[in-house]
């Protein structure tokens, strides 16, 4: 299964209409992914976290920029990145060496 067919059946969407903007979510989350854990493949053990975050920018749609919004009695916090995928990314981060001398 793809990540956007993964993507679409999650979040409950048929129609082919909407394919354009849930790619673009798609590679938004791959790059972030990337950036974040300092490599150059997402490992397969990625995949999910790389469709749910993806999902997670599409819920966020119209709050960009915003932490809180409130309409009326209803408030609606924005996270950033939930905490179960953090550590899940945590975990496959990769340091990066700015300097080594080696010592003969």
């Amino acid at each position: 299964m793809t990540p956007l067919e993964s993507m679409k059946i999650r979040l409950g969407i048929f129609a082919a209409d909407e394919d354009p903007l849930l790619m673009l979510y798609l590679e938004d989350a791959h790059a972030f992914i990337l950036g974040y854990t300092n490599r150059r493949v997402i490992p397969a053990e990625l995949k999910s976290a790389w469709v749910n975050i993806a999902i997670n920018m599409y819920g966020r749609r119209g709050l960009e920029g915003e932490s809180k919004q409130t309409i009326g009695d209803v408030s609606r916090v924005a996270e950033t990145l939930p905490t179960n995928i953090q550590i899940l990314l945590n975990n496959w981060r990769l340091g990066k060496v700015l300097q080594f001398h080696a010592r003969a």
